[in-house]
């Protein structure tokens, strides 16, 4: 229900780059549009082709698009419900991840800026081969080759699919048992294709992203571990509809002391202090709980996400794939907690928090998309006699609204 708040959410930040490629760009032109790193310098042909075929059929009526990321959303969360029947899991658990997966708030940006298709893309091609591996003992040819195609095609939506090989060998370490030379056929093949394809649009479109992404990344065992215990938090809590009680200044105090810490040193001491001593508390009971089979899904979050602990920046989108594993988790606790109906009452709690989080997200983006619509009136109002071409300073103009960027700064 709450997906469908989101047909009232229109195009906004960099939604417009998406269009605008697809927009000028015509069928004699179409390998080098899917192929050529534009826009933002990302190798992304099959988004790319999404977003020229829609506008190409529906133009800017922003609700087809959004048909698209609802089906995606279904399809995921379906597809989480098989995989843990198909990992042997009982209906209970399987029914519980995937209505967590429906209702986390960390997907809202995922799912509410239609830029972010790609990670549902990748993610949907992801789950869909995890699917194939575990659900049939016998991975014959026409297998084979569905998953090697889907984990190709989750490549070519998003790089950071490269993950598929840590979960693969996850799957197949502790929960089935295929032969090593089908494993190896599945693992290989995809980063194959995808490194000749890209290889050959290095050559011919220079203007790629890939040297700047290399050289940016961050592997500082300290920020590593930062990253790890801030993407579980943004996972498990609705953190944002906090700040809807404390304002989004504090939310804005709290960002600076992360980002300088040096600068906030004893802020950052205090906020650390306090956020690890309840996460020692939370964990220390799950493990109470869960023993040993705490073990795979919080491996297979860390496989989803490994990539992306390593870059420069952290954003929510980047954990819709790797919070599928931390809903496997709280669908195995909720199994393990569901003979008393005090704790049965607080995870149910747990949920319908992170639903009416996610209906306020919703929310703040309609008028996050109204602001932003209105600065670019205001702004081509005051700036239509101005010479073409002309450099133009603009003041006071916040990049973001309820925390949600609208405009491409650094994040």
């Amino acid at each position: 229900m709450i997906l469908f708040y989101s047909f009232q959410i229109r195009f906004f930040g960099d939604d417009f780059g998406w269009l605008l490629a697809a927009r000028d760009n015509t069928l004699d032109l179409l390998p080098d549009y899917a192929f050529s790193p534009d826009p933002f310098s990302y190798f992304r042909p099959l988004p790319k082709m999404f977003f020229f075929v829609t506008w190409n059929l529906f133009h800017d009526n922003f609700w087809m698009y959004r048909i698209f990321i609802v089906l995606l959303q279904i399809c995921s969360v379906i597809l989480i419900y098989k995989i843990a029947l198909a990992l042997k899991y009982d209906n209970v658990t399987a029914f519980i991840s995937a209505l967590m997966f429906s209702v986390l708030t960390c997907h809202t940006e995922a799912l509410f800026f239609i830029n972010c298709i790609n990670e549902l893309f990748s993610a949907f091609f992801i789950l869909w081969g995890l699917y194939l591996f575990s659900k049939y003992p016998d991975l014959n040819i026409p297998r084979i080759i569905a998953v090697i195609l889907l984990f190709t095609a989750a490549l070519f939506s998003r790089e950071s699919a490269v993950c598929y090989f840590p979960l693969i060998l996850l799957f197949n370490f502790l929960k089935v048992r295929h032969k090593w030379k089908n494993v190896l056929f599945i693992l290989i093949i995809p980063v194959l294709i995808y490194a000749a394809a890209r290889l050959l649009s290095e050559m011919y479109f220079p203007d790629s992203n890939l040297g700047t992404t290399f050289s940016t990344m961050d592997f500082n065992p300290v920020k590593l571990s930062y990253k790890i215990i801030h993407y579980f938090i943004m996972m498990l809590f609705p953190v944002k509809i906090i700040f809807e009680f404390l304002g989004f200044d504090s939310l804005e105090f709290l960002i600076k002391i992360y980002r300088h810490p040096a600068e906030n040193l004893f802020s950052f001491i205090l906020f650390s202090l306090l956020i690890l001593f309840v996460l020692i508390l939370i964990l220390s009971y799950i493990l109470k709980k869960l023993k040993k089979e705490i073990i795979f899904p919080v491996l297979f979050t860390l496989s989803a996400l490994f990539i992306y602990l390593f870059s420069f920046s952290t954003a929510e989108r980047y954990s819709y794939l790797p919070s599928a594993g931390l809903c496997l988790l709280l669908g195995i606790l909720y199994s393990k907690i569901s003979y008393s109906e005090i704790l049965k009452v607080f995870f149910i709690l747990f949920i319908g928090i992170h639903l009416i989080s996610l209906l306020q997200r919703s929310y703040r983006y309609r008028q996050a998309v109204e602001f932003s619509h209105q600065s670019i009136k205001n702004l081509n109002e005051v700036t239509k006699n101005i010479e073409n071409g002309s450099l133009i300073f603009m003041q006071s103009l916040p990049p973001k609204k309820y925390g949600i960027y609208f405009l491409n700064v650094p994040n």
